[in-house]
């Protein structure tokens, strides 16, 4: 049972059926999955034989991450989405645990399955029976059923258009993948293989960054031996997807069992505000407030696993005063430590953000006396040393710390999204108030929880609170013009579930009906219109008139709580209030397609001198068509670092057939990363620019030195640089034609492979 402070919820039945079943038809449930699974890559491009072996490593740690959910909850009857949505957020969370601390000692693709399959093992041997009598009634999973259907729907119809930059085959030469994505596709096979101790991009280095997620999606396509970019474009977001929706909504039932509303209204319209929040939401008359960000894997996948800590969180603060054992308890504990490192290892910035979200909730509890205390102050300690021994250990000593400013003015994220008012310091604190509004339109509704007395002392408030100082206080300390923007961003999804049930409580406590509600969603869509038409500031001449955007948004909604408050006879302040706040949030919902409707009106240019369309978020607007290039770049132009054709996969194709996991490759590209991404070889030197970013402080002066003699060796080899080479475990040459087109073979190999834009040399031996 889930307990809340000062209560017991006795009846848990009329939202969940038990986690009974029986093996047969849990073996159905997994078949149907895998299969399901299996149709949906295939029709995302990637071939029926990948598809099929990378759904079978998800669906194997998804069964194994939801068995260990089973055990570890105490009232061991959980839902169906929940186990879904926390068995995919275990499951790859152990996975990536797994895979990194036993591949020193054993060096196999299978370590990341461990967990996975000893928790099948268990499944399949220990004794089986119905834990609970309770059984579904027509309020069960089943109200959220159709909520989780259609996130996924629309969250697979945004994937597809933003995969058309991102085709798994085509003709020619392509460079429509954004640089980072190859960056992320070639930081996954050394994150997979390497951990962070060995970087792909040049032997014996080491990568200071949170490649948690990346790791993931090595050890997938490692198990699986996939092609590249199947799993990272394909699989990772629909995992995400699915997993934040499942615990999202999951979380969201339990919050309306605890609420303990006599005859709830709007119950079923509750789900479908939450699962718009999360995917078709955004920030109003603002950028970046994707939260299934697709060209941001390390965000997607690190905010499942941050829904997913949550869940567990509060399973241990709402258990003060349970009788059930110690080891559930020391179970949860460890998979919140687990967790917390993980959500660290993916963004560090989601890892403050828990530190200071749950930190906030203990020091409340400890003020308030609340029962639940000192297991907050368990929880904190343990999310408190899962940090830290990630941060110390994969993070910290990397030679860019992310360029935050501290108490700057210049380059804040406002200024960037042209929403100051003016160039002056006064304009850029307004455009900063106007981004917070921007930002804070998505959870508003959770300020109700803070009126309701049976709410304002309980840890998801507190919680809630926390959230919001660690998205706020970023952006207004600090300064970059994105990476400030994170913290926000990582909270969205746990406030949009806050935002939505606070909105639902304030409804059914003054009994609004359907009237009030369809002029407050009439309202939010004009509102939202006339929003992105602004935005697009093509009715100012000063080049800032996107500034009142979210403003207009805010003024409208409290025009629309004005209006029904001077229509009903009592409340009217109140009433004024939760209508508005009901429009805000009705407007952040779909506010996602603030930036697409500015990009299509056009939009003049801003204070930053960008268009609308330049400024929209990418993993929405950017949807360029398959173009086809039927002759190869003529040597000697320049090369795009992140654009590669068939020439270059056919090569990586050969080194993937021929090479040890232990050989090195040296190349004259020195500064894309498309050689690791296709191979997942190391190399010498490659992706200098990142590696010089995100490698260890020590290693990065040697770059310098490694892109020379890289050159030079391939214009013109010598015996003293050969041997340098040797050192390192380099075996292999790539040369590209692009950057030398008047190659013509190397003394110290034998050219296996030659086209049109690369030759791959076989060195013979080192010893010659």
């Amino acid at each position: 049972m889930w307990r809340s402070a000062g209560s017991t919820i006795t009846e848990f039945a009329p939202w969940t059926y038990p986690f009974g079943v029986t093996r047969i038809q849990a073996f159905i449930l997994t078949v149907c999955s895998w299969v399901f699974g299996t149709l949906i890559l295939v029709g995302l491009g990637a071939s029926p034989r990948d598809s099929a072996l990378v759904v079978l490593v998800i669906v194997v740690q998804g069964v194994g991450g939801g068995y260990l959910w089973s055990l570890v909850s105490r009232d061991r009857a959980c839902g169906a989405l929940e186990l879904i949505g926390m068995g995919l957020v275990l499951g790859s969370a152990l996975a990536v645990m797994s895979g990194i601390l036993i591949r020193p000692f054993i060096s196999s693709a299978l370590n990341s399955l461990l967990p996975s399959v000893i928790l099948l093992l268990v499944f399949a041997t220990r004794s089986w029976r119905l834990r609970s009598r309770w059984k579904p009634t027509s309020f069960s999973d089943w109200v959220f059923a159709g909520p989780a259907l259609g996130g996924l729907l629309a969250g697979l119809a945004v994937l597809v258009v933003n995969l058309q930059r991102y085709p798994l085959r085509w003709g020619g030469f392509w460079d429509q993948y954004h640089p980072d994505m190859v960056f992320f596709e070639a930081l996954s096979n050394s994150a997979g293989q390497y951990g962070g101790s060995d970087s792909v991009f040049m032997v014996g280095a080491d990568i200071r960054y949170h490649w948690f997620s990346y790791a993931w999606v090595g050890q997938v396509t490692e198990l699986s031996g996939s092609q590249p970019f199947v799993v990272l474009t394909r699989a990772l977001p629909i995992v995400a997807l699915i997993a934040t929706v499942a615990v999202a909504l999951a979380w969201t039932r339990r919050l309306v069992v605890s609420a303990n509303v006599g005859s709830p209204r709007f119950a079923k319209v509750l789900p479908w505000l939450v699962v718009a929040l999360i995917v078709t939401g955004g920030y109003l008359g603002a950028l970046n407030g994707t939260i299934l960000n697709f060209d941001s894997p390390s965000q997607a996948l690190g905010t499942a696993w941050l829904m997913g800590l949550i869940l567990v969180f509060l399973r241990i603060v709402h258990e003060a005063g349970g009788k059930d054992s110690r080891l559930v308890f020391v179970g949860q504990i460890l998979i919140l430590g687990v967790l917390t490192g993980v959500v660290t290892g993916a963004k560090v910035s989601s890892g403050v953000l828990v530190i200071v979200a749950i930190g906030f909730v203990a020091v409340m509890g400890l003020l308030v006396r609340a029962k639940w205390a000192k297991l907050a102050w368990v929880a904190f300690a343990t999310a408190v040393l899962g940090f830290v021994l990630v941060y110390l250990t994969v993070i910290m000593g990397s030679a860019s710390p992310g360029g935050l400013r501290f108490l700057s003015w210049l380059s804040r994220a406002s200024t960037v999204q042209g929403l100051d008012s003016s160039p002056e310091i006064r304009g850029v604190i307004l455009g900063t108030l106007g981004l917070t509004l921007a930002i804070g339109a998505r959870w508003v509704g959770g300020l109700w929880l803070l009126r309701e007395h049976t709410w304002r002392m309980r840890p998801e408030t507190f919680l809630g609170i926390g959230l919001g100082i660690g998205s706020i206080v970023p952006l207004w300390v600090f300064s970059q013009g994105l990476n400030e923007t994170w913290f926000a961003l990582t909270a969205s999804a746990p406030l949009s579930v806050l935002g939505a049930f606070g909105v639902w409580l304030a409804w059914n406590s003054l009994g609004l009906g359907v009237k009030t509600a369809a002029f407050s969603l009439g309202v939010a869509i004009i509102s939202l219109v006339l929003v992105s038409y602004i935005w697009t500031d093509q009715v100012w001449e000063s080049g800032f008139g996107r500034f009142w955007a979210p403003w207009f948004g805010y003024l409208v909604s409290l025009l629309a709580g004005l209006i029904v408050a001077i229509l009903v006879r009592e409340k009217k302040l109140v009433t004024l209030l939760v209508v508005a706040t009901t429009v805000l949030t009705l407007q952040a919902s779909a506010a996602r397609v603030v930036p697409v409707a500015g990009s299509i009106l056009g939009g003049s240019r801003d204070g930053a001198g960008l268009t609308t369309a330049e400024l929209a978020d990418t993993s929405v607007t950017e949807s360029q068509s398959v173009t086809k290039v039927n002759e190869v770049i003529a040597p000697g132009s320049t090369l795009v670092d992140h654009g590669w054709s068939q020439d270059e996969i056919n090569a990586a194709l050969y080194l993937q057939a021929n090479a040890a996991n232990s050989d090195v490759v040296v190349t004259n590209e020195t500064q894309g990363s498309v050689i690791p991404a296709l191979s997942g070889l190391r190399a010498y030197i490659t992706g200098a620019v990142y590696q010089e970013g995100y490698g260890g402080e020590r290693s990065v002066v040697k770059i310098p030195a490694r892109i020379e003699l890289s050159r030079r060796f391939i214009a013109s080899p010598s015996k003293e640089d050969f041997l340098v080479l040797c050192t390192e475990g380099v075996k292999w040459i790539w040369v590209s034609k692009f950057l030398d087109p008047g190659f013509v073979g190397t003394p110290f190999g034998v050219t296996v492979v030659s086209n049109a834009s690369v030759d791959l040399v076989e060195i013979q031996s080192c010893e010659s």
